[in-house]
């Protein structure tokens, strides 16, 4: 069996995992104790890598962060002028893309998104399997996770793992390190993106890894940029719907 294979493109059936609240992410896998891997899907889009000149690369990683607005609009929170005006035109290209793909498919963020752009030496990647948010609020929407980079693609686990038993809300999913270990072995189901690929992904409960730099000897330098945000369920948005059509029916 080929442990290894190519996300697919963007399709509504997996965008309706963005849209679910954890609880029902969490019944996904049909299985008490078993958390569902859906796996990444990928945008068909270009996002232009910016070039660095050389005396803004750093032994150290560098990195900035945006606040992305609905409109895709993004707002510089550092103060690294030049790694902002370096990133800033291909931040909101990233960014547009995404909220306009995920918004057509249904999906909508709850609140602002970040996005968060690095420039980091490949030695310094550590490609080691984790999670994003593990935390459980049964009502919270799963998020999402997007992310575009070069020297190599993100890792996204594509088949249910377990955890141990939730017994109230608020408090950390646990899971077993066996599932961390099988998948930094290769030895489960997993989607690779290839280098500069945009890539989607759940937020909540979902394994995943960047490229396996250090092993693969790969020198010199990562760019990355990843977008962050909560997402609505469906409920929140149909409710929110119901609450305009109310509105124009007392005007």
């Amino acid at each position: 069996m080929n442990m290894v294979t190519k996300p697919p493109l963007i399709t509504s059936e997996f965008c309706r995992y963005l849209s679910l609240s954890k609880q029902e992410f969490l019944s996904e896998a049909g299985q008490e104790g078993l958390m569902m891997q859906c796996g990444a899907t990928y945008i068909d889009v270009e996002i232009p890598l910016p070039d660095f000149p050389n005396e803004l690369k750093s032994e150290n990683a560098m990195i900035e962060t945006f606040q992305v607005s609905n409109d895709g609009s993004c707002l510089p929170l550092g103060t690294n002028r030049e790694l902002i005006d370096a990133f800033a035109p291909c931040a909101k290209l990233m960014a547009t893309a995404v909220l306009k793909s995920l918004r057509s498919f249904g999906v909508e963020i709850d609140g602002a998104a970040y996005l968060t752009a690095s420039i980091t030496m490949c030695n310094e990647i550590n490609g080691n399997a984790h999670f994003d948010d593990e935390q459980y609020h049964a009502s919270d929407g799963v998020g999402f996770v997007a992310i575009i980079g070069d020297r190599g693609g993100s890792r996204v686990a594509r088949e249910s793992i377990p955890h141990a038993s939730i017994n109230d809300d608020g408090v950390p999913v646990i899971f077993d390190q066996q599932s961390a270990d099988d998948f930094d072995s290769g030895l489960m189901l997993i989607h690779e993106g290839e280098p500069q690929e945009l890539l989607i992904f759940p937020q909540f409960g979902q394994l995943h890894a960047g490229p396996a730099l250090v092993s693969a000897g790969l020198t010199g330098f990562r760019r990355l940029m990843v977008m962050r945000a909560k997402t609505k369920t469906k409920n929140t948005v149909v409710s929110s719907s119901v609450k305009r059509k109310r509105r124009r029916r007392h005007a």
